[in-house]
């Protein structure tokens, strides 16, 4: 049995997805744009400190409402974790 799953029906919000790291939208981007492929899995709560630093808890919602949180994925970034969450960054189902 997989300890991972994977979805193709993720939508990200107020940023992009490029070469692996967010990126921020350009101007001309659609607000709400399809994430790549996302693969759920487990994470250790003592995983290394120095691996976390590169990433950020971005909720998942099951829709754009925001009504539902479903989860807080981990997903990779570079530079101020504070630019994304004051960005309002967020995924959807």
């Amino acid at each position: 049995m997989s300890d991972r799953a994977h979805s193709w029906n993720v939508y990200l919000q107020g940023a992009s997805f490029h070469n692996g790291i967010l990126r921020e939208s350009t101007g001309d981007a659609n607000e709400i744009s399809a994430a790549p492929i996302v693969t759920f899995g487990f994470i250790p709560s003592d995983e290394d400190e120095n691996r976390r630093s590169d990433t950020i808890g971005i909720p998942l919602y099951l829709t754009p409402t925001r009504e539902t949180l479903l989860a807080e994925l981990s997903m990779p970034i570079d530079g101020d974790k504070e630019k994304w969450i004051l960005g309002g960054v967020a995924l959807f189902m």
